[in-house]
């Protein structure tokens, strides 16, 4: 039987408790909490849903940029949270933008290699997924990042639909990035803009 890894993100305007026995009763054996369920989600309670469901919770997913005025002390109370509710991978957005100037860039670099040093110190891994609009929107930024930060506790969370947004090949950028890969997301693909 396959079984699947689910993001509580398209979930976010229910409480948690709602809908995990709903998605453990299906084919999904591991999720990954969005900011809104884990912000202040007791240890006690993860513990009583990982005993009643089974389920694995496999990581948490930040939408905080870590280039905010507060991203690094926001980024690592989301450290301390995973490291709490003993969930081992938080998956983080690059911060910047796509017209970022070299130095932008390597300011952003910087922040994240602070993140990752945080992280370690958690035995916690970073992955970064590629947002159109942010500094690592297509299969370039994001090599250029992950060669910047060889640290094994910073990886790549893979979603296709990014970078056919980007116009990269998403096969290809899989291939290209798939030595630091540790979660892979697949959304409906609908475009916000048109809808199709």
């Amino acid at each position: 039987m396959r079984t699947y890894c689910a993001s509580t993100l398209p979930f976010s305007a229910f409480d948690l408790t709602d809908f995990v026995n709903e998605l453990s009763e299906g084919s999904v054996s591991a999720i990954e909490l969005a900011q809104p369920h884990f912000s202040d989600l007791a240890a006690e309670t993860i513990a009583e849903l990982r005993e009643e469901t089974g389920i694995r919770f496999k990581s948490l997913l930040s939408t905080v940029r870590v280039d905010a005025p507060d991203g690094i002390e926001a980024l690592i109370s989301i450290l301390d949270t995973a490291q709490r509710l003993s969930i081992p991978i938080v998956s983080i957005a690059s911060g910047g933008n796509e017209t970022a100037t070299a130095r932008e860039v390597d300011t952003i670099i910087g922040h994240l290699k602070t993140i990752t040093t945080e992280a370690a110190a958690r035995n916690l891994t970073l992955t970064l997924y590629t947002h159109e609009g942010s500094l690592a929107y297509n299969l370039e930024r994001t090599q250029q990042i992950l060669n910047a930060i060889p640290s094994e506790n910073f990886g790549f969370y893979y979603s296709p639909y990014h970078f056919h947004r980007a116009g990269d090949d998403p096969v290809v950028a899989l291939r290209t990035l798939s030595e630091r890969l540790f979660n892979v997301y697949f959304n409906c693909g609908v475009d916000s803009q048109t809808g199709s």
